[in-house]
């Protein structure tokens, strides 16, 4: 069944209210995350499956709200990729500077 909103009485005041409510959460999400790791400069604990899904989920996203004019859902999915690519880049720094091979400097 499709139904438009007006079959349903719904006025737009309404539909934005819960576009730019989802948008504020959904912008929020990812700010723990990423304070945390500015605070402990750790990645170790979030699943880089993770973030790359979520970045090509907010990248697909982005090209398919303009084309309908979903500003809410732009604007959270904008904010959503860069939080995501800044966590995407310091899990991946972090896991070079892991692999560095530190050899023991020894005294003769």
């Amino acid at each position: 069944m499709n139904h438009s909103c007006n079959e349903y009485n719904i006025n737009n005041t309404t539909i934005d209210f819960l576009g730019y409510s989802s948008t504020i959460i959904f912008t929020i999400l990812l700010i723990p995350q990423v304070y945390k790791t500015n605070k402990s400069h750790s990645t170790k604990d979030i699943s880089l499956i993770f973030l790359l899904l979520a970045e090509t989920g907010c990248a697909l996203m982005i090209p398919y709200s303009i084309l309908l004019k979903l500003i809410p859902i732009l604007i959270s999915n904008s904010i959503m990729l860069s939080l995501n690519t800044y966590l995407i880049i310091f899990k991946l720094t972090e896991n070079s500077k892991r692999k560095e091979i530190h050899y023991p400097v020894t005294i003769i």
